[in-house]
């Protein structure tokens, strides 16, 4: 059971159907006099589905199956049953005797999972918290462009993810590096406001990097295929946001095709919060 916090529709989720598992909706305003059937608005491929959740924003969705808690996320605009057709991202979670339950902390940064008693298992409380990000997040990588070569087409781009009344940080004098020897520093007046969007790459010449606008060319740094790190410093040395990706069963880093992060509140460090985004 699951109310959408934006509409305060109502959702039910089967547990054991043998074929597929079957998400049913009564929108607001729900009579409690007359009796509701509710409508059949999606079908999830798992089994044995025991609790489910929505964020206090609306945005965040999870299902928990006996060993599993899987997670989806939708825009302020999208139909809550419409991100079912999306593949969801697994959570960590450590699978528990009689694993019953699971809920957003109120805040939205973390979630909670609960067992019921049952000769002689202890009901316990686990919280998995969520890490508090950094202002600037990475937020999208193209490391092997297949249109044009790696030297005229890598990029990746930065995001300001504090609230609509935070600072516009000003990036001179910041410091793009990895855990070897490349490193640049940005040597001009590159302002990032709330909630903005920045490309960095290697060549802003759209004629040459496949169309792509880029905010900022730098230089003395590159993305490796098969594998790198991508640090940010401020002036002071303090390390914002970094990310090490790889081309394992987790980021996915596929030739010709950016990857991005599904909700700049997710670990950017975690490959599985990563999905395929930009052919380029």
């Amino acid at each position: 059971l699951m109310v959408d916090p934006l509409t305060k529709d109502i959702y039910v989720v089967s547990k054991r159907e043998w074929e597929d598992i079957r998400v049913y909706r009564a929108p607001y305003p729900q009579s409690t006099s007359e009796l509701i059937t509710l409508d059949h608005v999606a079908t999830l491929t798992l089994y044995n589905v025991v609790g489910g959740d929505i964020s206090p924003s609306g945005l965040e969705i999870l299902i928990k199956t006996y060993p599993t808690i899987y997670y989806w996320n939708r825009s302020s605009d999208e139909n809550l049953w419409e991100v079912f057709d999306e593949e969801p991202v697994v959570l960590p979670y450590i699978e528990e005797m009689q694993g019953e339950a699971v809920c957003w902390d109120a805040d939205g940064m973390g979630y909670f999972t609960a067992g019921e008693e049952s000769a002689g298992i202890e009901s316990n409380l686990y919280v998995y918290p969520r890490i508090n990000p950094s202002v600037v997040i990475i937020n999208e990588i193209m490391p092997d462009p297949l249109s044009v070569d790696d030297g005229n087409g890598e990029w990746f781009e930065i995001y300001n993810n504090s609230d609509l009344n935070g600072e516009t940080i000003d990036l001179n004098g910041w410091v793009i590096m990895d855990n070897g020897t490349d490193s640049h520093s940005i040597s001009q007046s590159l302002t990032l406001a709330p909630g903005e969007f920045l490309v960095l790459g290697n060549n802003s010449d759209e004629n040459s990097n496949g169309g792509l606008v880029v905010d900022y060319q730098y230089s003395g740094f590159s993305l490796d295929n098969s594998g790198d790190e991508i640090v940010i410093i401020s002036p002071e040395g303090t390390v914002i946001d970094s990310v090490e990706y790889s081309s394992g069963n987790s980021f996915p880093n596929i030739e010709g095709v950016s990857m991005s992060l599904l909700n700049p509140n997710l670990n950017n460090g975690n490959g599985y919060y990563w999905r395929k985004a930009t052919d380029f």
